[in-house]
Formats: structure tokens, sequence, C-alpha cells
């Protein structure tokens, strides 16, 4: 990892390395930002840790370009035993009926 490299301008506006760590939600990792066909890159590092989401399912960090799923409880097994699912207060949902949110 090569965390020397030199810093361009993300079209946020903000001065970014393409490769270093985020943390977002008590976990880090490196990140390597994607460039567009032209050479530019549309996030820096601090905006992609600012628009991470955490999992409905086990919180942990959805970080931006990583894949999805979206999950819908359907059985009272799935809702631990409880008659509605009580869905965290962080959960994206996709959408309502049927109940649908980022997993």
């Amino acid at each position: 990892m090569n965390f020397f490299s030199k810093n361009i301008i993300a079209k946020c506006g903000h001065k970014t390395k393409i490769k270093g760590k985020v943390s977002a939600f008590g976990e880090s990792g490196v990140v390597t930002i994607p460039k567009n066909e032209d050479g530019t890159i549309d996030f820096c590092l601090k905006c992609i840790e600012e628009m991470t989401i955490r999992c409905a399912w086990c919180g942990k960090p959805i970080f931006v370009g990583q894949p999805v799923t979206l999950y819908s409880p359907i059985s009272p097994e799935e809702c631990n035993g409880e008659k509605e699912f009580k869905m965290p207060d962080y959960a994206v949902i996709y959408q309502k009926k049927p109940l649908q949110f980022l997993h």
C-alpha cells in the first residue's frame, strides 16, 4: 500500500489520495477509489466515510460501492420471535410495503 502517493482533487472538492484507510461505526479498512474513464474520482476518502451506512441486519458498515441485498422479514422466526419486526433506527429502508431494507 502506498499511502504516500500524491493527492488529487475529487469531484466533491476535497483533496484525497486514491487509496487509504476509512473508518465508520467501529470498523476500518483500506479503500481504493475507482477512477472514472476520464481519470477523475467522484469522492474523497472522508466523503466515502461520511456516506457509509450500517447494515440493518448485523450493524456493520456498508461502504459506497460495496454490494448490498434487500431483506424482507416474513416470519416470526425472522423477527426474533416478536409479532413485528423491530428495525434498527439506522436501517435504510428501500420500500415500506412490503418492508425491505438494505442488508
